[in-house]
């Protein structure tokens, strides 16, 4: 049974601070949020009102700030905040699906970032997760999955990221392109749903599929890599059918140089080609991967597949169901 608001003892309470310029949404979250037991939720509409009640002694689990408001902006909230709360969890919010403003957002030390319009399931999940996490033991790796299409990643090593999320793991998994249709296009929302299933952040580059340089992917890598500071990373194979997948491989290899783990997964268009030395056991999570992909042909495989590919690799280990890896590099 739920506790009223009202019956909750004053410890109990968790309390949450709300930044939004625009009263509509500001309105529309708080009411989200307050559907979550034991919330206490304050909004102010500017940046300028937020730190100053940020800085008044008063205990805050969690700051949620959009990114774009009047006067200091939420990410100079955030680096403010940084420097007296380096461990307090700070959800950034933006209109814009701008791949600058994740960038940002992870390098200021963001705990996650959401962009409008908002869903409220996925709103209340993600602070619910972030409130509990500031009860368990911290994050012990770092995870960068990028993958030339929106749904590498998932199809690829989709059960070895929810096997990484649940340990703790903070994983960002960036697809480098999309398709005519850009960032609404049925396999980047797909990948999106699928991406917060797995408990993994999701960023979109949308450089042009078909015609990507590999100088341009090199570059915006290196930029992800400033901002995760990943110590495990997962890219394509460079054995795939299609030229993007190769460039994308041979850039991560030229951006990488200094992630102590590095491995390459199989994509739908791997070829015969494809030799992974590392297959790891997914028993426990795969059934969970399977759910995610489902039948949606947006991510160009299904459940029953994903079963058969994980049963076909474990043929090369002692384990049941397997997702393999080619291993670049792997240092202790």
């Amino acid at each position: 049974m739920k506790i009223p608001h009202t019956m909750a003892k004053p410890e109990e309470m968790r309390r949450v601070l709300l930044v939004e310029d625009d009263p509509a949404q500001l309105a529309l979250m708080a009411r989200w949020l307050e559907g979550i037991d034991n919330l206490e939720v304050r909004r102010v509409p500017r940046a300028e009102q937020a730190w100053r009640m940020l800085t008044d002694r008063s205990r805050w689990d969690l700051v949620i700030s959009d990114i774009h408001l009047p006067g200091m902006d939420g990410l100079q909230l955030l680096r403010k905040f940084r420097k007296r709360e380096p461990s307090t969890p700070f959800l950034l919010v933006t209109a814009h699906k701008e791949f600058n403003d994740a960038l940002e957002a992870l390098r200021s030390g963001a705990s996650g970032f959401l962009t409008k319009p908002l869903d409220r399931s996925e709103l209340v999940d993600k602070v619910s997760a972030l409130l509990n996490a500031r009860h368990e033991a911290p994050r012990q790796e770092s995870v960068l999955v990028v993958g030339a299409r929106p749904e590498d990643p998932i199809v690829g090593c989709g059960a070895l990221l929810l096997a990484h999320t649940y340990r703790g793991d903070r994983v960002v998994v960036a697809a480098l392109t999309t398709d005519q249709e850009g960032k609404h296009s049925p396999r980047v929302l797909q990948a999106r749903r699928g991406c917060r299933a797995l408990g993994a952040e999701f960023l979109v580059l949308d450089l042009p599929a078909g015609r990507l340089r590999e100088a341009d992917v090199v570059e915006a890598l290196r930029r992800l890599l400033e901002a995760t500071k990943p110590t495990v990373l997962y890219t394509n194979s460079d054995h795939d059918e299609h030229e993007d997948q190769r460039i994308v491989h041979r850039a991560t290899l030229r951006a990488a140089h200094d992630v102590p783990r590095l491995f390459a997964y199989q994509a739908t268009t791997s070829t015969v080609d494809f030799h992974p030395t590392l297959f790891v056991d997914v028993e426990r999570r795969l059934e969970e991967k399977a759910a995610i992909v489902g039948d949606n042909a947006a991510l160009g495989v299904d459940a029953e597949q994903v079963r058969a590919t994980a049963r076909y690799w474990a043929r090369f280990s002692p384990h049941t169901y397997t997702e393999p890896l080619e291993v670049i590099r792997s240092i202790a």
